[in-house]
Formats: C-alpha cells, structure tokens, sequence
C-alpha cells in the first residue's frame, strides 16, 4: 500500500527527516511514537505532499508519488487530517462534511458517518468554530473520510480532546478499519490509544524510524523510555 525510502524533506535549510524508510501493507493500522521536534508531523506533510521531499521515494499503491501534487494523492485515495486544523471553521458540519466528498462518485458516505459519529447529527447545522475540541476532531476525520481514502495519516487525534470522546474514536476508527478495510498511519502521543488501535509502533527520532515495537510493549514504561532516547 504505502512504502517510503530514505525520505529526507524539511523546511528551507532545515532539514527535518533524515532518511525516513518504513512500509504498511493495505488494511493495516501502524502507530508513530515520537518525542516533539522529531519529524512526526513532517513525516505525515511530506506523505500527502504539504511538503516536497528533497531526497527519497514515496510509492503509493506501486506508483512513485513522490512528486505528484497534493490533490492528485487526494484524489488517488490518500487521505490526511492535520492535527487540531481539519475543519473549515466558518462552514457548518453538514458544509464541512460535502467538502470532504467533493470528487466523490461514489455512493455518498456521509449517511453511513453519521451513523458512526452519531455525536454530528444534532450539529450538523452548528458551524464548526462553534464546536468543542473532541466535537471538531470526530468533524475532521468524519470529513477526511467522506472522500472514501484507502489511505488515512492521522495526526494526534487525542490532542485536546477529552478521554470519553478519544475512546470514542478509537472505537469507531477500528470498526471502520475493519468494514472499509482502511490502512492507516496514525501519529500520536497516547500510549494507550496507540496500544488499543496499532498492530505494530514505529519509533522517530531526530527524523529517523530507529525502531519498530509490538503494541503489547508500550505498557513496558522502561523500555518505551530507553527506545525513545528519554
């Protein structure tokens, strides 16, 4: 599905990833464990082309993506959701929700998210900087994932938002994994909910995948500590 070589990128003369290799095969949900400053966020940037990469390779589905623009990975099935930036804040959810399926020909998924996310129904009039934190994020990725990706690069879902709703998610992310046989990538700093949700946990630091955990370590707090360079 996705498999990534030597990919550096970063801003300017800064470089960030520092020879990011690692691959997920189609379905799976793999979790990026990382201190701040370690090139998570770049990492997810560089995959859906926010940021071009300066050096390296990303394949998408057997094709080279690499250089390919934002939209046309979009539009090939990746999907993104930006840590605490993925609503348009002046449109209400039900607007929110038909940007995220425009290009769609299928079938509108939007029905089907609010029977996932029933916490959206009563808002979908509401406009989206009206919402609480954990209201915004279920928003976000309802709206990255009315664009049926094959492909989702979630980034810190848990950021802000309160425990009921983050196991909320986390509910709903495995069981629409499992009906949409959804591959994900998912960036986050909740032990718990990486545990929960990954079937394997890759390791960043200073822009590098230096290690890869089975989901059963990460109650291991010694280890997690070493493997992170704490």
């Amino acid at each position: 599905m996705l498999e990534v070589e030597n990919l550096h990128a970063g801003y300017g003369r800064i470089g960030i990833l520092a020879g990011v290799s690692f691959s997920i095969a189609r379905g799976e949900l793999v979790g990026v464990l990382g201190h701040n400053g370690m090139g998570k966020t770049t990492l997810l940037k560089t995959l859906i082309g926010e940021l071009q990469a300066s050096a390296g390779v990303i394949r998408y589905e057997g094709r080279d993506v690499t250089r390919v623009r934002t939209a046309h990975r979009a539009r090939a099935g990746m999907g993104y959701v930006p840590q605490g930036e993925g609503v348009f804040p002046d449109l209400t959810v039900r607007e929110n929700l038909r940007m995220g399926e425009l290009g769609v020909i299928e079938q509108s998924a939007v029905p089907e998210l609010l029977e996932r996310f029933p916490i959206l129904r009563p808002l979908l009039d509401r406009r989206a900087r009206m919402l609480s934190g954990g209201e915004r994020q279920v928003l976000a990725l309802a709206r990255c994932l009315a664009g049926r990706p094959n492909l989702v690069l979630l980034d810190e879902p848990s950021d802000g938002v309160q425990p009921s709703i983050v196991d909320d998610i986390a509910e709903r992310l495995q069981a629409l994994r499992s009906a949409w046989n959804l591959t994900i990538l998912l960036v986050e700093q909740d032990l718990k909910l990486v545990a929960t949700l990954a079937q394997r946990v890759l390791i960043m630091q200073k822009g590098r995948i230096t290690d890869e955990l089975a989901p059963s370590a990460l109650g291991d707090r010694a280890l997690i500590s070493e493997r992170m360079g704490l």
